[in-house]
């Protein structure tokens, strides 16, 4: 388990970001997912992670690049947070407009991690290009509880040596930690320990953040509030 790159990371994030955020109410998540309420979901997000900037919202029926199910594009380099430049080039956030999964966790997880793309690219974060410091800026803000739930085994077929069996595996470019990753992380924000589980887990989550400056660009952007008052 690599508990001092979580740590280091960590401490790293919460010299930025202070100590962290009480984990959010999935409440309303849960009511807008069931009514298929994705911008307001996108919208719940960027509230409860303070985000006080405008974010333009795509929904594809199709996948990103790479077959992501949700990716954001910002201008590359990103301007600060409250600069007129950020105004007028905000970041976009696509996502496919009916989720592969049929669980309110996995997307909940995708736009709490393409938002943390978002906030640590704003400051400019010596962080914001990993992966792993992305998700954990995520838990920091508010959403530990839900990468915690989120944790999922995968398995799939495979034939060795004419013995069939079956072994955790993740889709291409998909972020991996271990159950006990996640947990050890969630403990050291406040997550209450909880006993050993006895397998080891996968916990796949996002895409790579995919930026304007590396790929085509979404022709059916719309502001979060336009799409959020439409889908009621």
């Amino acid at each position: 388990m690599r508990k001092e790159m979580v740590k280091s990371q960590l401490r790293q994030l919460r010299e930025s970001l202070g100590g962290g955020r009480p984990p959010v109410v999935r409440t309303p998540l849960l009511g807008m997912y069931n009514e298929q309420n994705y911008a307001g979901m996108v919208k719940f997000v960027r509230e409860s992670m303070s985000l006080d900037i405008k974010i333009r919202l795509g929904l594809s029926n199709i996948a990103g690049p790479n077959g992501a199910p949700a990716w954001v594009e910002m201008p590359n380099p990103m301007p600060p947070f409250g600069t007129a430049e950020l105004s007028k080039r905000p970041p976009q956030f696509h996502m496919e407009s009916v989720p592969r999964s049929k669980q309110v966790r996995a997307s909940c997880l995708r736009i709490a991690h393409e938002l943390s793309h978002i906030v640590l690219n704003g400051i400019s974060h010596p962080l914001r290009e990993h992966e792993t410091a992305v998700d954990l800026t995520a838990m920091l803000l508010g959403y530990r509880d839900i990468y915690v739930l989120g944790c999922e085994r995968r398995e799939v077929d495979v034939l060795m040596a004419g013995i069939r069996g079956s072994k955790p595996t993740a889709t291409i470019n998909w972020v991996i930690w271990s159950r006990n990753e996640v947990g050890y992380a969630a403990t050291l924000l406040g997550r209450p320990s909880e006993p050993k589980p006895k397998a080891n887990f996968l916990l796949v989550l996002l895409d790579k953040t995919w930026c304007s400056g590396s790929g085509r660009r979404s022709n059916n952007s719309l502001s979060i509030d336009d799409i959020w008052c439409a889908a009621r």
